[in-house]
């Protein structure tokens, strides 16, 4: 699960994915800008002290702190959330719902929302499918990614040494971000297809 982290003032959210693979994502929101940093085959402190350094570093470039909310009830949720949850049409089998996380991070300009709509199968891997409502891009990502056609939309694969991969997608001024440590590129796009 998240977990919240202070760098020198900066509220971050860890998530560890998987502490075999070295899997891990943390993301925090300064002046209005979502950062979402994901690593694979990496030491847990190793990521962090990156993480750390990183955030230290947009921190100085920033100066608008955010706050940061997270909401896993459903019926608020739904009450909070600016725009319509979409559940993909296709999931794979043996995968099921295992919940939602709507993490909003706000100051006196503006609310950023990020939801996660999480899916979990016996074996304990997990499917995220992350929805934000910011068209903010990573171009350092998006230059090591495979562009790929999501229903005519512009898609990114993106794959780690560890051979995972994410697919991330804007529609409708939203940014889309689908996560499965097991699964294959083509099942990614078929969950993707089917928002």
């Amino acid at each position: 699960g998240w977990q919240m982290l202070d760098f020198e003032g900066v509220e971050v959210w860890l998530d560890v994915r998987s502490e075999t693979l070295g899997s891990y994502q943390l993301v925090f929101i300064i002046n209005g800008k979502f950062f979402n940093i994901h690593c694979n085959d990496m030491q847990k402190s190793k990521f962090i002290e990156f993480a750390k350094e990183f955030t230290l570093e947009v921190k100085n470039k920033y100066a608008d702190k955010f706050n940061i909310n997270i909401i896993k009830d459903l019926s608020v949720i739904k009450s909070k959330l600016q725009f319509e949850i979409q559940y993909p049409k296709y999931i794979p089998e043996g995968y099921s719902l295992g919940g939602h996380d709507l993490k909003e991070y706000n100051n006196k300009k503006r609310t950023v929302q990020s939801l996660d709509i999480w899916y979990k199968n016996e074996k304990g891997y997990g499917i995220s499918v992350l929805t934000i409502n910011d068209t903010a891009k990573i171009d350092k990502i998006l230059q090591n990614s495979i562009k790929v056609d999501i229903n005519g939309i512009d898609a990114w694969i993106y794959k780690t040494e560890d051979d995972i991969y994410q697919i991330m997608f804007w529609k409708n001024d939203k940014y889309y971000n689908i996560f499965g440590g097991k699964l294959s590129h083509d099942e990614l796009i078929k969950i993707a297809k089917s928002l």
